[in-house]
C-alpha cells in the first residue's frame, strides 16, 4: 500500500536499493559548474554596444503633398487673375462683335462663291456653244461630202456628158493676169499661191481613250535589222526592237525588247539616191500580241528612208559604152579596107567597079555596120539606164516612225 502511494522508484530510493540522482551533488562532486554559472563572466576586450534603432520619421506622402500644394497655388493664381469687373453687358457686346465679324466673313465667302459659280456657268455655256457650232460644221461638211459623192455617182452612172461649171483646172498650170499678158507660174509661185488660198480648219481636242495602253502617233521605235536589204528586187524584211516602248503615260511597257517587226522595202532607186524607202506593216510582241503598224522607216535622226551602201554601177555602164563603140567601128574599118587598096607606088586602084561608084561588097558591109550600130545603141541605152543598187547589211540599226495611234488590249 505504501509502495502504491509513494511510487516504486521512490520506495527503492528510501530503502537504499536505488541511488538518488541529485544534480546539486553531481555538480559538487564534479567541477563545480553550478558555482561557475552563478558568477559573472568577464571578457578581456570591450564588446561594442548594439546599434540603436533609429526610427524613420520620413513622410511617404511628402511628394504628393508638395504637388497638392503647387496645384492649390495655381488655383489661387487663376482665381486672382479673374477680372471681377467684367459685366454681362460687356460680355454680350463682345459676343455681338464676334458674331458680326463672322457674318461679314460668311457674306464675303458667299459672294466669292457666287462669282465663281457665275464664271463656271459662263465657261460651260461658251463650251456648249462651241460644241454646238462644231457639230453644225461637222454636219454641214458631212452633207457636202454626201452631195459630192452623189454627184460623182451620178456622173459615173449617167450616159450623158455632165459639165462641171466649177473651177476649171488650168491647162498649162496657174497663170497671173497682167495688164496685157499672162505668164505661167513656176513651182515656187504655185506653192505660195496654193498656200495663200488654203482654208484654216478648226479641230477639237479629245482625250485619249486609254493612255496607259496607247502608243501615240509620232513615237520613234529603235530596232535592228535581222535581214539584209538589196534593192535589185523588192522584198520583205524583218527587224527586232532593241529598247522597250512605253505607253503614253509611261506606266506600262507595250512593246518590250525583242518585239518582231515585219515590213517591205521599195526597189525603185533613182540616180544618186542613197536611201531605201521602207514600210513597216506589223509588230508581234514576245507575249503573242500582234498589231498593224502602218509606219515608215527612218534613220537615227528621223529622216525618211534608211541609208545604205550605194552601187551606181559606173564600171558596167562605161564598159558597155566602150564595147558598143568598138563593135560599131568594126564595119567602118572593114569597109575602108575592102573598098580601096593602095599600090606600092602610091597609086590608088579601085577593085571591082568603076571609078566613082561603090562596090556591092562595100554596100553590104555598110548595111551590116548600120544594123550593128542600131543594135548596139539599144543595148547601150539599157546599160546606161541601169538604176543604182543600195545594200543595207544585216544588223544595221534603224528607226521606225509610228504613223498612227497603237492601242494594246
Amino acid at each position: 500500500m505504501f509502495m502504491l502511494l509513494v511510487g516504486p522508484t521512490r520506495t527503492l530510493q528510501i530503502f537504499g536499493i536505488l541511488e538518488r540522482d541529485d544534480p546539486a551533488l553531481t555538480s559538487r562532486v564534479g567541477l563545480g559548474v553550478d558555482r561557475q554559472v552563478e558568477e559573472d563572466i568577464r571578457l578581456d576586450f570591450n564588446v561594442p554596444a548594439p546599434p540603436e534603432e533609429v526610427e524613420d520619421k520620413t513622410d511617404p506622402n511628402a511628394a504628393l503633398k508638395t504637388q497638392l500644394a503647387a496645384l492649390q497655388k495655381e488655383l489661387e493664381a487663376l482665381q486672382n487673375k479673374k477680372n471681377p469687373g467684367l459685366s454681362k453687358d460687356e460680355l454680350k457686346k463682345a459676343m455681338d462683335r464676334y458674331t458680326a465679324k463672322m457674318n461679314a466673313k460668311l457674306d464675303d465667302e458667299r459672294e466669292r462663291m457666287k462669282r465663281e459659280n457665275d464664271r463656271l456657268r459662263a465657261a460651260a455655256a461658251q463650251a456648249e456653244e462651241e460644241r454646238r457650232r462644231a457639230m453644225e460644221e461637222a454636219k454641214r461638211q458631212l452633207e457636202m461630202m454626201k452631195d459630192a459623192q452623189s454627184l460623182e455617182e451620178e456622173q459615173r452612172t449617167s450616159s450623158g456628158v455632165i459639165v462641171d461649171d466649177g473651177v476649171k483646172p488650168p491647162r498649162h498650170g496657174p497663170r497671173i493676169s497682167g495688164d496685157a499678158s499672162e505668164r505661167i507660174l513656176n513651182q515656187n509661185e504655185q506653192f505660195l499661191a496654193s498656200a495663200a488660198d488654203s482654208v484654216t480648219e478648226t479641230s477639237l481636242s479629245q482625250p485619249l481613250a486609254d493612255p496607259s495602253r496607247t502608243i501615240v502617233q509620232g513615237t520613234i521605235i529603235s530596232a535592228v535589222l535581222e535581214t539584209a536589204i538589196n534593192t535589185e528586187l523588192p522584198g520583205n524584211i524583218r527587224a527586232q526592237v532593241m529598247e522597250p516602248v512605253f505607253s503614253f503615260d509611261g506606266r506600262r511597257i507595250l512593246m518590250p525588247a525583242g518585239t518582231v517587226l515585219v515590213g517591205q522595202f521599195n526597189n525603185e532607186v533613182q540616180l544618186e539616191q542613197k536611201r531605201v524607202l521602207i514600210a513597216w506593216n506589223r509588230a508581234i510582241t514576245p507575249k503573242g500580241q500582234s498589231i498593224a503598224l502602218g509606219s515608215t522607216g527612218a534613220d537615227k535622226l528621223g529622216r525618211s528612208g534608211t541609208a545604205g551602201n550605194v552601187d551606181n554601177r559606173y564600171m558596167k555602164k562605161i564598159g558597155a559604152a566602150v564595147l558598143v563603140s568598138a563593135i560599131g567601128a568594126v564595119p567602118s574599118a572593114l569597109g575602108s579596107i575592102g573598098g580601096n587598096s593602095s599600090s606600092s607606088s602610091g597609086t590608088t586602084i579601085n577593085i571591082g567597079g568603076g571609078g566613082g561608084g561603090q562596090s556591092g561588097g562595100g554596100q553590104m558591109i555598110a548595111s551590116v555596120g548600120g544594123a550593128i550600130a542600131e543594135q548596139g545603141k539599144g543595148f547601150l541605152e539599157k546599160f546606161l539606164n541601169l538604176p543604182p543598187i543600195i545594200r543595207i547589211p544585216q544588223g544595221e540599226e534603224i528607226r521606225v516612225f509610228v504613223n498612227r495611234d497603237l492601242v494594246f488590249r
